[in-house]
């Protein structure tokens, strides 16, 4: 996803003190996740939480000691036939824009043993556990923001964390997506007067234009509590 700067509407009048907003994002306890049932020769992959592709398909693999081989392409509730089920050490979920790919591409999405859920984005990916350790704060100060974030689990090429805001009743307006830093820095001069919720999100670098799965959410402070920029923030 490309990133989107907010254009800048407010002026700030001379020797106007500066307003200072500090948001805490507080967890959703959300992640994507593919489930997997093995029913005798049956396999059978879910996908949840998971944002549409706007190209291309996942595909499915297996991997016994003979090697990697592909399964075929997954849709909701896509069931395959195993030659030999207990033979399968180890399945993988990739993006393939290929109809057909004859191996793996690198954008790896769940990879885990079957009959059980696969993990997210591979070995070290990011789980509930990892996410429990996570804090991110957002920084609003007139036109800038600024975005802390400690302990976000890594992800590996596919993913990325992105940042957005949106106020009720209306869509999400995209900011931009997070490095590898933990500190982002954007333009955003419309946030302070127009949007009142920001949303850390987990997407697919293939997904749709839409917000993927929310991570993370802090409401934003009312004006009068500039000077409190550590008060807590409780979710609504």
């Amino acid at each position: 996803m490309r990133i989107l700067f907010l254009t800048a509407l407010l002026t700030l009048g001379c020797g106007e003190a500066p307003v200072l907003r500090v948001v805490p994002l507080m967890r959703q306890d959300r992640l994507p996740r593919m489930e997997t049932l093995l029913s005798g020769d049956r396999l059978r992959f879910t996908p949840h939480e998971l944002e549409p592709l706007r190209e291309g398909a996942l595909f499915a693999w297996a991997r016994t000691s003979q090697g990697l081989s592909p399964l075929g392409a997954l849709s909701d509730g896509a069931v395959f036939a195993l030659v030999d089920p207990l033979a399968v050490e180890e399945l993988l979920v990739t993006h393939e824009l290929a109809p057909a790919p004859g191996s793996p591409s690198s954008s790896l999405l769940f990879r885990g043993r079957p009959g059980v859920p696969l993990g997210l984005g591979g070995f070290g990916g990011p789980s509930r556990e990892t996410m429990l350790s996570a804090q991110v704060t957002a920084q609003l100060e007139n036109r800038h923001l600024a975005l802390h974030s400690t302990a976000l689990p890594f992800l590996g090429e596919g993913l990325h964390y992105a940042l957005w805001v949106r106020d009720e009743g209306a869509a999400p307006v995209l900011v931009g997506e997070l490095g590898s830093s933990g500190k982002d820095e954007f333009d955003a001069a419309e946030l302070l007067a127009n949007f009142d919720e920001v949303v850390l999100t987990l997407e697919l670098d293939a997904g749709d234009e839409a917000p993927g799965t929310e991570l993370m959410t802090g409401h934003t402070l009312a004006a009068g509590a500039a000077d409190q920029p550590k008060k807590e923030v409780h979710e609504h």
